[in-house]
Order: structure tokens, then C-alpha cells, then sequence
């Protein structure tokens, strides 16, 4: 007798942390937990692949959301610069410009989130070996989960309580 195993049911995949896949568009969040699988199983070019994809499907609504912020903070020139970025049809050029247009205030720490995006969406996945590419998928997934469950949410935040101290401090505005 022969045995052979032709697939799982139901097929293995990984689950994305609650405020990632929130944080995420829907079309990028498919491609992330493929992402996550190939990296579970140590396909490191697979992974990094998925990953990129996932950069593509998400960088313009990222750069959207902090166009809104920079709009928030007064910062016009940056959220110009973000938008001429967003308008750029090659991705690593404008994930390049969008990094060099952030200001400041969006830079925790001083670290600029989309400069850590294009560090690692412009490392070629090409004629690198496949331990090379599991490495740099592990920092990817470092990078993506930190912006995805982080930015969203803190710039909400941000708003929501923008929107709350303007309204109070507006005597007008004031319910009886």
C-alpha cells in the first residue's frame, strides 16, 4: 500500500494580527498571508515576492492617509510633494519621493516609515539567494506590520481627537 499526501485540507495559512489586516486593503491582505505561509515554510523569494505585492497594493492609499495628515498638520508643501509621489506610475521612484516628501511629524522617532518601505521594496529579489531573501522578508514583515497596525489607527486617533478639542473650544458648538 501507498500513501501520498496531495494537499491539506484545510490548506495551511497564516493568520494577520487584527489591527494589520484592518490597516491593510482588502487586496493586500490575500497576498500578506500567502506572504506569512511562504515565510512559515522558509520560501524566503516567495515570501519577499508576496510582500512586494503587498507594497504595491497598499502604498497609495498609505500615501492617501498621509496626505490627510499632513493636510491635518498644516504641512501643504509635504502633503504636495506626497501627492506629486502618489501620481509617479513606477513604484520604487514613488516610494523614493514619498519617503524624501514626509515631514517630520509623521517620522516616529525620527524614523521615516516609507524610507524603511522603499529600503526594502527596492532590495531586488533578483540573484539573491533564497536565505538572503528570507532575511529581508522577516524585516519586511517587521516594517509592514509596524505601518499597517500602527499609522492607520494613530491617525484616526489624531483626527477624532482634533475633531473633539475644535468642536469644545468652539463655545457655539457647545450642546446646552
Amino acid at each position: 500500500m501507498i500513501l501520498r499526501k496531495f494537499g491539506q485540507v484545510p490548506p495551511q495559512h497564516a493568520e494577520l494580527p487584527r489591527q494589520v489586516e484592518r490597516g491593510l486593503p482588502k487586496p493586500a491582505v490575500e497576498m500578506y498571508k500567502k506572504g506569512l505561509t511562504s515565510l512559515a515554510h522558509g520560501y524566503g523569494l516567495a515570501a519577499l515576492a508576496y510582500f512586494r505585492r503587498v507594497i504595491e497594493d497598499a502604498t497609495n492609499e498609505v500615501l492617501d492617509l498621509f496626505i490627510r495628515h499632513a493636510m491635518d498638520l498644516d504641512e501643504h508643501e509635504a502633503a504636495e510633494r506626497l501627492r506629486a509621489a502618489r501620481s509617479n506610475s513606477q513604484m520604487e521612484e514613488q516610494l523614493r519621493l514619498a519617503a524624501d516628501a514626509l515631514p517630520g511629524a509623521l517620522r516616529p522617532g525620527g524614523v521615516n516609515p516609507l524610507a524603511a518601505l522603499y529600503k526594502h521594496y527596492s532590495q531586488g529579489i533578483h540573484g539573491r539567494p533564497d536565505e538572503e531573501c528570507l532575511v529581508l522578508a522577516r524585516e519586511l514583515v517587521f516594517v509592514l506590520d509596524y505601518t499597517f497596525s500602527n499609522w492607520r489607527a494613530q491617525m484616526d486617533e489624531a483626527a477624532a481627537f482634533r475633531e473633539h478639542v475644535t468642536r469644545w473650544s468652539d463655545p457655539t458648538a457647545r450642546p446646552e
